[in-house]
């Protein structure tokens, strides 16, 4: 039985695309491994990254929003 690996990533302008290719590449070279690429969509709106942004209590910064966390 293969082991399956998912290299999830989110790209922009495909940069990090590219380095999920490379990932997926290093993964797959492995004896008995099943590398598949997962593409996802941005995890957070632009208006919001900035009003979280601009709310951000940097004295505290271990309370960082959870619409600010991705995984």
């Amino acid at each position: 039985m293969a082991t399956k690996v998912y290299i999830v990533y989110y790209s922009m302008y495909g940069h990090v695309e590219k380095l999920a290719e490379e990932i997926k590449k290093g993964a797959a070279s492995v004896e008995g491994v099943e590398a598949k690429l997962w593409q996802v969509g941005a995890a957070l709106s632009f208006h919001i990254f900035v009003f979280e942004m601009q709310n951000l209590d940097y004295a505290n910064p271990e309370k960082v929003s959870a619409s600010l966390c991705y995984l």
